[in-house]
């Protein structure tokens, strides 16, 4: 629509970068594709920006703090790199996540659930959070008909978002694809699990449970009553605790068996990691449900674990966009204490994608002629120097990957230090639970 062509230009002589690693080749973005690719998501970023800008006014009735929320994820130096720099795209799932927030605090809650699948569905890590979203509206709505109505709205969202997502893709028989990115975690031959008549038979299966469910807790009323009231006694955090430990060995077991069948035994610690956040998060969404207080603080502190409990597993730089929003408001509403590990989060991250990509960011200067191709040459060949037994490429990237691993490590420590826990990792302290 444009006139930009070509997209990309095919350079020989730059064919030795291969043998680096597989982000530098001799295919060569053009500046126009480039530009196009890049002001979108440098556009994006500022809609989160305002968005952010918005919540916060909106909570706080404060300017100050509203800016100063919208200017540690505008100017982050991470969100600045993925977006300006590395060309990545998790800032749209960021977009949808933070627009799903803002939905869920007016009580909006199927158009909630649905930008909650289009940030899924951009890049699936939010998906982990959907526990702690349902636990949020039952426990404003109230556990009784409200609440299970409420969230009822939040799932026929989700699930509406996802038919009109995948129907045409599924009508051209292309189903599968629609899932890759999660399917080739888990090995190859998953995808012939994948189709649409299997997808049909988990949706009426999981429509039934929820119909199931229904009709007992209607039911039995009393019964119910008697385990709510159960949940939320003092005690009670252990026990779902051991409930959560046992389901997830059961888990672990169960993949790992599949993973020996299958022959994808490599992606197996990504599955056991993946369950383990999972397990987390439900963990996180029974003490909204159950313990403590209900406020906006509370809130935060959880959506900020929350995210954080996603990537209990090495990430790549760029996934860690969609929790930076959270860790934005609550620096800047209540925890000003936390902006330092914020930061050093995330420039670590962003050496880290540095480092990484190397010689990759500067190849598109030396199309242009901004750097010739003698220093590109020496830069690799240095990178590619055998040192210890390895290259300085990998000990460079190992390096980089240890330091923003400690600085996310510490992020979580300066959270719990902050919040004081509430009631999450407590395990039945009923006097930060209360406190």
């Amino acid at each position: 629509m444009l006139g930009i062509s070509p997209f990309a230009v095919y350079d020989p002589d730059l064919s030795y970068l291969y043998g680096l690693n597989n982000l530098a080749g001799d295919i060569v973005p053009t500046i126009g594709f480039v530009m196009v690719i890049k002001v979108m998501l440098i556009l994006v970023d500022f809609a989160v920006a305002l968005l952010i800008r918005h919540a916060v006014v909106g909570f706080t009735g404060s300017g100050d703090k509203a800016v100063f929320a919208s200017a540690l994820w505008f100017l982050c130096p991470l969100v600045i790199f993925e977006s300006s720099v590395h060309g990545m795209f998790d800032c749209i799932a960021a977009l949808f996540l933070v627009i799903s927030v803002v939905l869920l605090m007016r009580g909006r809650y199927a158009l909630s659930g649905l930008s909650m699948l289009l940030a899924a569905m951009t890049k699936f890590f939010p998906l982990f959070m959907i526990p702690v979203m349902l636990a949020w509206i039952v426990r404003r709505e109230g556990l009784d008909r409200n609440g299970a109505v409420s969230a009822v709205k939040y799932i026929v969202g989700l699930v509406c978002g996802f038919i009109l997502l995948v129907l045409p893709d599924a009508l051209a028989g292309d189903f599968a694809d629609t899932l890759s990115f999660l399917t080739t975690r888990a090995g190859t031959q998953v995808l012939r699990f994948i189709t649409p008549v299997n997808a049909l038979i988990l949706a009426v299966l999981i429509v039934a449970a929820a119909a199931a469910a229904w009709i007992w807790c209607s039911r039995n009323r009393g019964r119910v009553s008697r385990i709510i009231s159960e949940a939320s006694a003092p005690g009670a955090e252990r026990r779902a605790v051991k409930v959560l430990a046992t389901l997830w060995a059961v888990a672990a077991v169960a993949v790992l068996t599949l993973s020996f069948l299958m022959g994808t035994s490599a992606s197996a610690f990504m599955m056991l990691a993946f369950l383990l956040s999972a397990a987390i998060e439900l963990y996180l969404a029974y003490v909204l449900l159950f313990k403590g207080h209900l406020d906006s603080e509370r809130l935060a502190s959880v959506l900020v674990v929350s995210s954080l409990a996603v990537f209990i597993w090495s990430p790549a730089p760029q996934y860690l966009i969609f929790m930076i929003p959270f860790l934005a408001v609550y620096a800047s509403v209540y925890k000003r204490g936390f902006v330092r590990p914020i930061m050093m989060f995330a420039v670590a991250y962003s050496v880290l994608t540095l480092a990484y990509g190397h010689v990759a960011y500067l190849i598109p200067m030396e199309s242009i002629g901004l750097i010739s191709d003698s220093f590109l040459e020496s830069a690799t060949a240095f990178l590619s120097t055998e040192l210890f037994g390895t290259t300085v490429y990998d000990i460079i990237s190992t390096v980089a990957d240890v330091a923003a691993e400690v600085t996310l490590v510490y992020l979580v420590y300066c959270w719990y230090r902050e919040s004081g826990g509430y009631g999450v990792v407590a395990f039945g302290r009923e006097d930060v639970i209360n406190g």
